[in-house]
């Protein structure tokens, strides 16, 4: 068996996300449209296409019901679905569930949610707006980062202003990001601290430069990029945002004293709420609160004597109505669903829907979510032959797709003292990146991040590529191998690396047939779409193995498939 052809993908993965399309077309060459109200997938594989971006994996029933109901009306029966939760079944496992258990819940609903589409909002949303239990203060909180989750779910479609002030009152967020019980003490020597206003700012809203509508950035005279804001600026949002603890830090009572400041009841899953001093003594300062003027970003004053809740909300719409959010959210969402360097016309007509969903609202997360996947460069982009077009899929995604293919089920019969679902429990170190365990507010990968070689050479970015390192690569290969051979080795039995077992029984049918049973693969995760000379090593890879060896060639058949480039590259 040629264990090695994965390795010898590698290669070809990296110059295949590289290559520049051979058809001189271009976005600006096309004509777009924004909304496709009545647009349905001509064929399995634009319908396949679609949901590999919109979902955590394409199955047969969900292909039929796109090409049912066409493009945006799925988009709109999946909008119209109630939130499928992972508080509650975390919460089902009584007393005994820490990350491990939430990393369950996850994985469970990615996999089998109804609600696809928010599930997988949900995911990117995770990625903008990043909070981690790698941080020391939240490992001990799984409860609370599921319910941090739910917020992103819930708001999924939502306002992103309403989104924006309600992640920042989260317990979870306040000590991610420092923010909770943030004070001025001149006795004490504290000051307000920056962590949350340089944040927010940088990564949650308006980024470090302004930029135009398309996402490029503004110059000034001398032809350099014009800072979206300046330290005065961060310093004085950062007093804006003082004075929050847990709710109901005051006992109840009104009056927080110094003791219900330093150590409130701890209330994780409700939003903070201001200490409000109303009998200051000399053992703490007149107000947690700084109530002085402060002018912060865009040079917005911010009056003398306001309360942190006033502070806070003028803080929040100043963020939300600048001028680069709209281009900021755009670009990230684009790259998480679509495609790594899309055209600075798509970002544009992206923001625009952020600016304006059509109904004079501004910030509508569905009608943007909406402009992404139903703009004529991310549904035709491929057979346009745009020459960016196209992404390094994740490697979470790119696994989740496969098990959601082959319709995987977790073992019923789990037992966590016997056997430890690593992929699971630890995704991070099969796929570099896991849900909520970010190794920093900055993400798995930054959005500009680009791998030295082709693709930094034609100026483009390929932000996966940050975690998808050939160690990487090479650790989901051996991964793909325990979850298909495991089977073989052990008839009946769950791969005990993820406890999930995946249904190859109509692939057996055609097991003797290298050729038809390539080509079925190829159609079930590709939809036809693998080179040609790719397509005829898988097909001598299973001719090595003997015919009475149905399970092993059906399962190197996978195997092959989806180890290689075409696999791991979405286009």
């Amino acid at each position: 068996m040629k264990w090695n052809l994965p390795t010898r993908w590698i290669v070809s993965a990296l110059l295949l996300t590289s290559t520049v399309a051979s058809a001189q077309i271009s976005p600006g060459d096309l004509v777009f449209r924004q909304t496709f109200e009545a647009r349905s997938a001509d064929n399995n594989a634009d319908a396949h296409a679609f949901l590999q971006r919109a979902t955590f994996g394409a199955t047969n029933s969900d292909i039929a019901t796109v090409r049912n109901l066409g493009f945006s009306r799925w988009m709109d029966q999946q909008m119209a679905l109630p939130p499928t939760l992972h508080q509650p079944r975390l919460a089902a496992f009584g007393t005994e569930y820490g990350q491990n258990e939430r990393q369950r819940v996850w994985w469970d609903l990615a996999l089998n949610a109804e609600d696809q589409l928010r599930q997988r909002m949900a995911f990117a949303l995770s990625q903008i707006l990043v909070v981690s239990d790698v941080n020391g203060d939240l490992e001990g909180q799984p409860l609370a980062l599921a319910a941090y989750y739910d917020l992103l779910l819930q708001n999924a479609f939502g306002n992103y202003r309403d989104l924006l002030e309600q992640v920042t009152l989260t317990p979870v967020m306040g000590h991610y990001l420092s923010m909770f019980r943030s004070t001025r003490d001149p006795v004490a020597g504290i000051e307000p601290d920056e962590n949350y206003a340089r944040e927010i700012m940088q990564l949650f809203s308006i980024g470090l430069v302004e930029l135009n509508l398309d996402g490029s950035v503004r110059l000034d005279g001398q032809n350099q990029p014009i800072p979206t804001y300046n330290q005065g600026h961060i310093v004085a949002l950062a007093e804006a945002f003082t004075g929050w603890n847990f709710a109901g830090a005051d006992g109840g009572d009104g009056d927080c004293e110094p003791w219900e400041w330093r150590w409130p009841e701890w209330n994780w899953l409700a939003p903070m709420e201001p200490c409000i001093v109303t009998r200051p003594n000399q053992d703490q300062p007149a107000n947690y609160h700084v109530t002085s003027e402060k002018i912060i970003v865009g040079d917005v004053l911010l009056p003398a004597g306001q309360t942190a809740e006033q502070d806070l909300q003028q803080a929040v719409d100043t963020l939300f109505n600048h001028p680069n959010v709209g281009p900021f959210l755009a670009l990230r969402l684009i790259q998480r669903f679509v495609t790594s360097n899309p055209s600075p016309d798509y970002v544009a007509r992206v923001a625009s829907t952020f600016n304006n969903n059509g109904s004079g609202v501004r910030g509508d997360l569905g009608a943007v979510l909406k402009a992404v996947l139903l703009d004529n460069e991310a549904l035709d982009g491929y057979q346009m032959g745009i020459a960016e077009y196209g992404k390094l899929r994740e490697p979470l995604l790119q696994f989740m797709h496969f098990l959601r293919t082959y319709d995987a089920q977790f073992n019923p019969g789990f037992d966590p003292n016997n056997s430890w679902p690593g992929a699971i429990y630890r995704p991070e170190g099969y796929f570099g990146q896991g849900a909520l365990r970010s190794p920093s507010v900055f993400n798995f990968f930054k959005p500009d991040y680009t791998p030295p070689g082709a693709i930094e050479t034609q100026g483009l970015v390929a932000p996966e590529f940050q975690v998808a390192t050939e160690t990487q690569v090479t650790t989901m290969a051996n991964l793909y191998r325990s979850v298909l051979m495991q089977p073989v080795w052990s008839p009946g039995s769950y791969p005990w690396e993820t406890h999930y077992r995946i249904n190859i029984n109509r692939l057996l049918s055609m097991a003797d047939d290298a050729t038809a049973l390539t080509d079925q693969v190829i159609d079930d995760l590709l939809k036809g779409r693998m080179d040609p000379l790719a397509r005829q090593l898988v097909i001598d890879g299973i001719n090595d193995i003997r015919v009475q060896d149905s399970d092993l060639r059906v399962a190197m058949a996978l195997y092959y498939v989806v180890t290689s480039p075409q696999s791991m590259v979405q286009r």
